[in-house]
């Protein structure tokens, strides 16, 4: 057998409209404990890939990647309208000014997923806010 230090899976967790956080547990133990917003949010990002920038590469994601962990903290503190705001006046305002879209074979994210999976990210933060 092989053993790996780290290990990278995908999966796709169907979870409640207003969902706080997502656990992943082994037995009784809580392993991961993630917040789907900012974590998918997160994650679309890191995977555009270089060529999805219309310059500085990796200026513009480390600036994505700032902007999506204040986001997150906003939505850690329960700030559900400033996250909402951070989401669509800053987040989404870059990547639709710094994200070109690419159809290229294999790639795995593109503007296209990152803009969609923001509309249905604020559909789900006016959830959290009503249960708040």
């Amino acid at each position: 057998s092989i053993e790996f230090d780290e290990a990278s899976i995908q999966l796709t967790v169907a979870y409640p409209l207003n969902a706080a956080s997502v656990r992943f547990r082994k037995r009784d133990r809580v392993v991961l404990t993630v917040d789907p917003l900012f974590q998918t949010l997160r994650f679309a990002i890191e995977l555009l890939p270089d060529a999805a920038f219309d310059k500085n590469p990796s200026q513009r994601r480390k600036a994505l990647l700032d902007k999506v962990d204040a986001f997150g903290h906003q939505l850690d503190q329960k700030a559900f309208q400033g996250a909402s705001k951070k989401l669509h006046e800053d987040i989404q305002k870059s990547v639709e000014s710094w994200v070109v879209q690419r159809d290229d074979p294999g790639v795995r994210s593109t503007k296209r997923d990152v803009l969609m999976l923001i509309d249905r990210i604020e559909a789900r933060i006016q959830a959290r806010a009503q249960t708040k």
